[in-house]
């Protein structure tokens, strides 16, 4: 060694062939460098250019995030010719074999919801890669806020929280206006929703079962029918779960009830119900959980309205949980878990009804007399008397309120159908509900 490290030198030095500068030597002025090997897990202090092709064997590593860019900003060969066919894509050929169906693919390198939007593609990019691109399989959206939640302070007349016999504090905001929900369309997949402020989700829907502009048609009997077909079925499972984390503000877990009278959305209440996936998990980590009368204005306006509730998917371990920092205003709304084991519709045995464009008699149909079109339970009642075998091991409902109270909470409930049932050759009457709630569990971490 010439020089310890750390060394100030006299006067200037001329390094004779075979020196070597420690790594992290700074010079200050450019200097020639021979040919050399660069060392192993030293980063390069400038950019580089390769004056000759490198052949690199198989099995070597180039670090993440490497730009490469080649000479004249040539095109990357990403797909050789071989035996006369290019692009060759084995991993969706074996997918479609004789008589299967037609189904459309979008191949993204990356697995987020950023890399899948169509917008994201750049059609003139060329010459140029990023490897290990920082899109990663996440599983879910994070967002600062999604939706809204203005709090409504108890003042006066007509803003008293009627599920609440204490007497009113101005301070502590027991009802609130959740707006700008999303909406989410699941299928075999578990979505977790994480937000720093606000959290609100409009609702849940169901692809296999939202709804169309247009009908099918059908044949029965020897006679054709030009529409008025309606099949459907769901594409929900076991796995299918909701996780909805707010990590700093306040949390509304449906809105869907004032969005059904118009129908314009996925959300579904053929069965009396909202229906949700089985798996539900709502965590306000600092805030309030706001629903029902405490979140919808419509509500508060009109007394005697009976909303639709929500009824979780039945299953042998699906679960039903709610967690809040201060407390959970409910608004008398119900979250529900079906015990009912009837089977469902799957793309396997869908259900069908068909009337007949201009005709409303029902002409045919595979599903319980009296059943709304899109209704999950098609083939059989929402009801415990046909009971699922659930796993004795699955979890208990559960509502905790950490530092606050649980106002106004119901989960369970019973409906009642009005209608008469519909049978072949008559026509088809939407059941009216008479919905009863009955308070299950819950638990307030706070001493009382």
């Amino acid at each position: 060694m010439a020089y310890v490290a750390g060394a100030v030198l006299p006067a200037a030095v001329t390094l004779g062939a075979g020196m070597r500068l420690g790594a992290g030597t700074t010079l200050r002025t450019p200097v020639a460098v021979a040919a050399l090997i660069w060392p192993k897990a030293v980063a390069l202090p400038v950019e580089m250019t390769v004056a000759a092709p490198i052949q690199l064997a198989r099995g070597s590593l180039i670090p993440s995030m490497t730009w490469i860019e080649l000479p004249g900003n040539q095109p990357v060969n990403l797909r050789p010719v071989v035996n006369g066919v290019q692009g060759r894509n084995w991993a969706v050929a074996p997918m479609l074999g004789a008589g299967a169906l037609s189904w459309g693919l979008h191949l993204v390198a990356g697995a987020d919801l950023g890399s899948a939007d169509r917008r994201a593609l750049n059609p003139a990019s060329a010459g140029a890669i990023k490897l290990a691109d920082t899109h990663a399989v996440k599983g879910f959206v994070a967002a600062e806020s999604i939706g809204g939640i203005k709090l409504l302070y108890r003042s006066g007349n007509g803003l008293n929280d009627a599920f609440d016999p204490r007497g009113i504090d101005p301070f502590i905001a027991t009802s609130s206006d959740a707006r700008s929900g999303i909406t989410l369309v699941p299928g075999d997949s578990a979505v977790y929703l994480e937000t720093s402020g606000d959290l609100v989700l409009g609702g849940v829907g169901d692809p296999g079962r939202s709804q169309t502009p247009n009908q099918s048609a059908f044949s029965v009997g020897g006679m054709n029918y030009p529409g008025g077909g309606v099949n459907w079925f769901t594409l929900w499972t076991d796995h299918t779960a909701i996780n909805l984390i707010s990590a700093g503000g306040n949390l509304t877990p449906t809105t869907s009830s004032s969005e059904i009278p118009y129908r314009n959305s996925d959300h579904n209440a053929a069965d009396g119900s909202i229906t949700y996936p089985s798996i539900l998990r709502v965590a306000a980590l600092g805030g309030n959980i706001y629903y029902g009368v405490n979140a919808l204005s419509y509500m508060r306006n009109d007394p005697n309205i009976v909303p639709a509730f929500v009824t979780l998917a039945p299953s042998t371990h699906g679960a039903l949980e709610m967690l809040a920092a201060d407390s959970i205003y409910a608004g008398q709304y119900s979250f529900n878990m079906s015990g009912s084991g009837v089977a469902l519709p799957t793309p396997f045995n869908p259900a069908f009804i068909g009337s007949g464009a201009g005709f409303p008699v029902i002409k045919v149909s595979n599903t319980l007399p009296g059943t709304t079109p899109l209704a999950l339970f098609a083939f059989g009642p929402n009801s415990a008397v046909i009971g699922i075998s659930r796993d004795p091991n699955a979890d208990a409902i559960r509502f905790y309120a950490r530092e606050g109270d649980i106002v106004g909470l119901s989960t369970g409930e019973t409906l009642i159908s009005s209608s008469v049932e519909a049978r072949f050759g008559t026509t088809p009457q939407p059941p009216s509900w008479c919905a009863r709630a009955a308070i299950s569990s819950a638990r307030a971490l706070r001493p009382a």
